[in-house]
């Protein structure tokens, strides 16, 4: 490494949809006492979010072919 790396730690989370992840971040739970947490620890005007949606590549479960 040559310093300081940009962040010092990641997080994942999964869901079945984007509304899903829209409905879980607006739980009364998440925000009344999930929120309040992650606003101590971290530095939001430094987080980043990455929203993807995986795709398979390869199956191993398909039968090899000869």
């Amino acid at each position: 490494a040559t310093g300081a790396e940009p962040w010092d730690g990641a997080a994942e989370m999964w869901f079945e949809s984007l509304e899903e992840m829209e409905r879980a971040f607006a739980l009364p739970c998440y925000l009344g006492v999930i929120r309040p947490d992650e606003e101590r620890f971290l530095d939001l005007s430094r987080c980043a979010a990455l929203i993807v949606e995986d795709t398979v590549v390869h199956d191993r479960r398909e039968p090899r072919r000869n």
